[in-house]
């Protein structure tokens, strides 16, 4: 619905394939281990991964960060970002039809939530 990264990070990939890719994978996952993933560690960095739902659909919240950083802390901040967009956009999310341009803005509510 829509990606937020921090100033000065360029994105190699669409946004919207590499968040297709990983609902794939963690759809996967979900019905051969009958669980569901709260992060994915790469080399120098992971994603770790926020679930809520409204009031029918899973929103998934993904947070790119490196290595060092504390999982405990990035969930506690991806909660909050999920409180903050469901207040602004839970009916509309909840309804959604695939147009990203809906969510526009949003950024600026969240600057506080990006590192540099």
């Amino acid at each position: 619905m829509f990606n937020i990264r921090a100033k000065g990070i360029q994105e190699s990939v669409n946004p919207n394939l590499l968040s297709g890719f990983i609902n794939v994978i963690r759809g996967m996952l979900q019905i051969s281990a009958n669980s569901d993933i709260e992060s994915m560690n790469l080399s120098e960095q992971k994603l770790i991964f926020h679930v809520s739902t409204y009031p029918d659909k899973n929103l998934l919240y993904i947070a790119r960060v490196y290595n060092k950083v504390k999982d405990k802390n990035i969930k506690k901040q991806l909660q909050k970002i999920a409180e903050v967009f469901l207040a602004k956009y839970g009916p509309q999310a909840s309804q959604w039809k695939c147009e990203t341009s809906l969510f526009e803005g949003f950024e600026k509510d969240l600057a506080e939530y990006l590192l540099d």
